[in-house]
């Protein structure tokens, strides 16, 4: 099977630069400046992670109290709205790394991304048909 970049998706041609070497999962990229910018991206989702859930569990935990009261003002859209940006702002789609090889880490957060706008703007239309 072919080796593909952690950061880009390319097909890695060297064992040059490999971040977390040696390990089960090794995560090898194809040049410095992509193993530069996994490094960036790893350093980035180890500091963020836990705030990030922390975030999405309370919007969640409000979505569903709006859900189980049954409230109808446009307010009960808001915490969808907040977990549509949440996972824009914080596109972690995988809990182990070596994940993200299929596509690399700039596609998988586009694609995340892109589902969190998607989220947001469905919700606001919520609101803004709801008033």
């Amino acid at each position: 099977m072919e080796k593909k970049c952690i950061y880009c998706g390319q097909p890695v041609t060297s064992s040059r630069h490999v971040l977390n070497p040696k390990a089960q999962n090794e995560l090898p990229c194809c040049s410095a400046e992509c193993y530069n910018k996994a490094k960036g991206f790893l350093d980035w989702d180890m500091k963020n992670r836990d705030r990030a859930y922390i975030m999405l569990f309370v919007c969640i935990a409000l979505n569903l109290a709006a859900m189980a009261l049954k409230i109808t003002s446009p307010i009960a859209y808001l915490p969808m709205t907040a977990i549509g940006f949440l996972i824009w702002k914080y596109p972690f789609a995988y809990k182990y790394y070596s994940s993200y090889s299929r596509f690399g880490i700039v596609r998988t957060t586009k694609i995340i991304r892109g589902v969190g706008a998607a989220t947001s703007l469905f919700s606001l239309a919520f609101v803004v048909a709801a008033f």
